[in-house]
Order: structure tokens, then sequence, then C-alpha cells
């Protein structure tokens, strides 16, 4: 039965296994050595017994997949089925390390979160290819199941059994610890300061809320000193409820609230976390110039009217509407904010280059970045007659991308609309062919009631009738069977046309 054990922290956690015995057995069993008994089968049954008793840890399940992929591995064994043996553990197992890592607002590309993660490339594409494209070939396959093998092993089960925390809780991923860490002080700082978001915190100050403020700073400073704390800090920041306020229209007096609450907390940051003002701001600019979304939508002939420099979706919109006012409220001339003011004792220069970021926001030019251009040339009048030339080349540019995308637009949509048009006329054309067929039906039963009473006609008077429907021929030598007409040797008795 699954044990509870408590961590270093002294939390209870359930895992499925019994003891860290088991555990050790597990890792021992899965990677024999050269003279040990092979014991995977019995690996692979300990692992399944663990996943009928609650949440098997990732790497656990990813390595008991693969190696059964490999197991199956004989002479003579379905080559398509050891294609998708492989190829849906390999899947598996990227997907599983992947997937938790995309907390962000806006989605990241996989190839980013593996990066973050250390994970090679080369097993995005090998995902890619298996679920879009054909299956990889089995030398492919094989080859990637043995390196996803050793990179299991060299990120999770070589730890295993190292300190007693990772006997019990081994499956960690660097980036979600710290985005989740950074996710809890942010909370924590939104609560305390929300009372009153204009109070002053003073170093040394004996005051509650003083010491736990000051406890969050040293804490997200802490986390800021390796790359990947710093990207789990600046991911935190800018979601929902953080540097964003929440709801539906981000107003000019909700987006100050929000100055007021987060600067205390943002300044110290760029003070004592070094590159912290510079990945924000860099951040914040990606997701402002999702240049690659705006071509993506326009080559998979999305028919959604959007500009290729903006967001299409409103939401996204009033989420860089306040992107657009931090930045704004960062490059202001005001003193208020010295945020990206500080002076790198290394190189002398600001955290926060407003020249070199003038520059990024030139070349890559769309609705955002020019309106916080003309605020920066407003504030800073020297940048504007340094760039005002590059500033409106920019700005013609981006027009001429908008108008582009809005006939690319038009152009779709009447394709569609015509291609709708067409399949409106076929089915016109069918519901005609099915009267046509309705009235042919109709004249084939009055022609088959004619023929009855011909048939009557011709007993009654003693055969001698000749008409073209048994494919004879009639008295003056007609030929009856290619329907033409004969003379009608009855009596005679007006009807209309073409009824006798």
């Amino acid at each position: 039965m699954a044990s509870i054990q408590p961590n270093a922290q002294s939390r209870a956690r359930i895992v499925p296994w019994r003891s860290s015995a088991d555990l050790l057995w597990i890792k021992e069993a899965f990677h024999p050595g050269p003279e040990a008994p092979d014991q995977r089968y019995d690996a692979l049954t300990m692992a399944q017994a663990w996943s009928v008793r609650g949440k098997l840890p990732h790497s656990i399940e990813a390595t008991a997949m693969l190696t059964e992929a490999i197991m199956h591995d004989r002479p003579g064994a379905s080559q398509l089925n050891l294609q998708l043996s492989y190829s849906t553990a390999i899947c598996r197992f990227v997907n599983g390390l992947l997937d938790p890592a995309q907390q962000s607002h806006f989605a990241i590309s996989m190839h980013t979160l593996a990066r973050n993660l250390n994970l090679p490339a080369s097993f995005v594409e090998i995902r890619h290819a298996a679920t879009h494209e054909n299956l990889p070939s089995l030398a492919v396959l094989r080859t990637a199941a043995s390196r996803a093998l050793g990179w299991l092993w060299s990120n999770y089960w070589v730890w295993v059994g190292a300190t007693p925390i990772d006997e019990v809780n081994p499956e960690v991923e660097p980036q979600d610890v710290n985005l989740s860490r950074a996710r809890l002080l942010l909370k924590q700082w939104r609560k305390l300061r929300r009372q009153n978001p204009t109070r002053e915190i003073k170093e040394g100050e004996n005051v509650p809320e003083s010491r736990e403020a000051l406890a969050i700073i040293r804490d997200c400073v802490g986390i800021c000193g390796t790359t990947e704390g710093l990207d789990g800090v600046v991911d935190a920041f800018l979601e929902e409820k953080a540097l964003i306020p929440s709801g539906k229209k981000k107003s000019s007096a909700l987006m100050k609230g929000a100055f007021l609450l987060w600067l205390p907390l943002l300044e110290p940051l760029d003070v004592s976390a070094p590159n912290f003002a510079e990945q924000l701001i860099s951040s914040m600019l990606e997701i402002l110039t999702p240049m690659d979304y705006a071509l993506d939508e326009l080559k998979s002939g999305s028919t959604v009217p959007f500009l290729a420099s903006s967001p299409p979706v409103p939401k996204d919109r009033e989420f860089n509407k306040a992107l657009v006012a931090w930045i704004k409220h960062f490059t202001g001339a005001s003193t208020s904010c010295k945020f990206g003011r500080t002076t790198s004792p290394e190189t002398g220069v600001a955290t926060l280059d407003i020249d070199n970021f003038a520059k990024q926001c030139i070349f890559r030019p769309n609705k955002w970045t020019l309106d916080i251009l003309a605020h920066i040339f407003k504030c800073h009048p020297a940048l504007n007659s340094k760039y005002s030339a590059l500033a409106s080349i920019a700005q013609t540019q981006a027009s001429f991308a908008i108008e582009a995308s809005h006939k690319d637009i038009e152009k779709k949509v009447s394709k569609t609309n015509s291609t709708t048009r067409a399949l409106q006329d076929i089915e016109d054309e069918l519901l005609q062919f099915e009267e046509k067929l309705a009235s042919m039906d109709s004249q084939m039963e009055e022609w088959m009631q004619r023929r009855y009473r011909l048939r009557e006609g011709q007993n009654q008077n003693g055969g001698k009738q000749d008409m073209a429907i048994d494919g004879q021929k009639g008295e003056n030598g007609g030929d009856c069977g290619n329907h033409k007409w004969t003379k009608y040797p009855g009596v005679w008795t007006p009807r209309p046309i073409g009824v006798l």
C-alpha cells in the first residue's frame, strides 16, 4: 500500500511506494548492471502496481513506457507496432515534461520550454513528426528512446537516494519550482499590501508588515540568483492578478492602483537582482510584438478579422494595454518611478537603457510599439531628434503591414464566400435533379398505363392494332421500335393531342 513520508520541511506527502527501499530497488531494476540479472519485467509490473495506488511521477512512468517499447523490439515483431509503441512512449515522455511548464498567460513554444529544461530539441522534433507527420523510422525511434532513458537517468534517477528529500520527492523541475515559489510570494505580497499600498517600507522597522514585506523581497531576490529563477519570477509578474490587474477593462485608475501596489517590490528587485529590469521589459516587448502569430494566422487561412500587428482576442488587447501602461510608467520622465534607473556598477549604465529600448520598438513596429515610441519621444526630446526619421519609416512599414494583412483577409473571405456559393449551386442542382427524376417517374407510370390501354384495345379489335410498343412494323413500314408515328386502324374519336 502507499505510504506517507515526511520530507525535509516536515510536511506529509503520499507516495505510491511503501518505502524508500522500493524506490531504490526499481531504480536498479530499470538499470541493471552488466552482470546483474535482468529484472526489467518485474520493474514494469511494480510500476503498474504503483500507478494503481496513486499518481506515478512522470519520470518513472516515462521510464516504464520506454523500457517496455524496447523490450517488445524483437526479431519478427511488426514494424508498424514497434513504430507506434516507440512513438507513443516518446510523445508521452516529451509532453509530460513540457506541458506542466506551460503556465504563462501566452503560449510558449515547445522548443523554448525544452531549452529551459535542458531537453534536446531533437525530442521535440520527433514528437512533432510522430504526432503530425509520418511516423519516424525505427532507427530514429530506437536512438531517441535510448537517449530519452539516458536523459531520465541524468536528470532524475541519478538523484534518487542521493539525499533524503530526493528519495521522497525526486520529481522536481527547476522551472516549475521557481515559478510556483514566485507565484506564492507575489500572492503574499498582494495580500499584505492591498489594504495600505502607500505605506512606506523601511529597513529595520519593527513593524510586522515591514518585516514580512522585506522577507518577501529577499526571497524574490534569492530566486532571481539563477537564470531559471529569474525567468520564473518574470513569468509570475506577467500573469493576471500580478502586474496585470484583474478585470475586463484595464482603466487608468486600475493601473494607478497597480503601480502603487507593485513598485515597492519591483524597485528593490531592480537594485538587487541583476538583469531583472532588462528581462522584464524584454518579456513585455515579446508579448506586444507577436508577429509570428499573425503570420501563422494568415497562413492557416483564418477569416477572423484582425490586425497583423495586434492580438486578435479582445482580452489580449486589454492585457497589452496594461503592459503598455507599465512600459510608459517605466520609461517616463517622472522621478517618482525609480525602476530601471539604477546604475550598474560594472557598466555605469542604467539597468533600463531607454535609448536601446526605443531602437527595439523601431525595429519591431506595430500599434503598441509606435504608441510607446510616441510616449518616449515626448518624455525624452533628445531621442525624438535622434530617431524621428527612423520612427517615420517604422510607422510607414507598420501601415503597409496592416494594409497587406487586410487585403489578404479580404481575399480569403472572398474565396471562402465563392466556395460557399458553389456549394449552394450544387445543392440547387441536386434539388432540380430530384424534381426531374420525380417527373420522369410520373411519365413512366403514365406510359405504362397507356400501354395497358392500347393492349386492351388491340385485343378488342382482333389483334389488328399495330403500334410501336412491341417493336413491330406498322402498315406503312414505319419502324415502331424507333418511336415513329403510324396510322391508327381503329375508330377515330376526337381527343386532345397525345391522348388515345
